[in-house]
């Protein structure tokens, strides 16, 4: 929610009703410090704008330029018992524009990974509907964070970075053996994911591949 842009458009409209929910939701959602700083100064000045319409006292500049006693119209104001309209977004476009936001970051690739791990938007039908909106970067992000299906792994496996798959994503022996020539076997069968990892664990056979492919691992 870009709270930061409803409060420069519309804080002579909003109710303390609003102001509260933005003070929650900078409190719990991701965003910089220094963008909740912004807001919370906001939110101060219009909570402070408001007493002084009330007549507690002189009114403070007033976001977007209204000086100091400066009057506006009550009728002009949200009436009592109804919201403001607030922008609202498709998942897609939300997403974008967290992404936007947190490349912009310095700590941008741990803000990602945190982003990820507690998107609840962001899984595998996501990831295949809209490919296109994540970086080949923040792709490596996603197979190291999120479990992906083989059938996903395979459609997109000459775009994302085998290193990963190795390494974090779960797939059966016959995938294995479909891409041996850039899995590496050193990361599948020693710190892979997969239960035939172990030796124990193996069919009759990947063995038999894997010795005609020399690996001893």
């Amino acid at each position: 929610m870009e709270v930061l842009e409803i409060l420069r458009a519309n804080g002579p409209a909003l109710l303390k009703e609003d102001l509260d929910f933005f003070e929650t939701e900078l409190g719990t959602g991701e965003y910089s410090g220094a963008y909740i700083e912004e807001c919370l100064v906001l939110i101060s000045q219009i909570r402070g704008w408001q007493k002084a319409l009330q007549g507690e006292n002189d009114p403070p500049e007033q976001p977007g330029g209204l000086p100091p006693g400066a009057f506006v119209d009550p009728a002009r104001l949200t009436p009592p018992g109804t919201q403001p309209a607030l922008p609202t977004w498709t998942p897609e476009e939300q997403v974008a524009r967290d992404l936007e936001r947190l490349r912009k970051q310095p700590d941008y690739k741990t803000a990602f990974k945190d982003y990820l791990t507690g998107s609840s938007v962001i899984n595998e039908a996501f990831l295949d509907a809209h490919f296109t909106l994540f970086q080949p970067w923040e792709m490596g992000a996603v197979v190291s964070v999120i479990p992906l299906g083989e059938a996903f792994l395979e459609k997109y496996f000459t775009e994302l970075d085998p290193e990963k798959i190795a390494r974090y994503q779960a797939f059966s022996e016959v995938f294995f053996m479909k891409h041996f020539a850039k899995l590496d076997p050193s990361l599948v069968l020693e710190k892979g994911r997969n239960e035939w990892r172990k030796k124990e664990n193996r069919s009759t056979q990947l063995d038999v591949f894997l010795r005609l492919k020399g690996v001893r691992i």
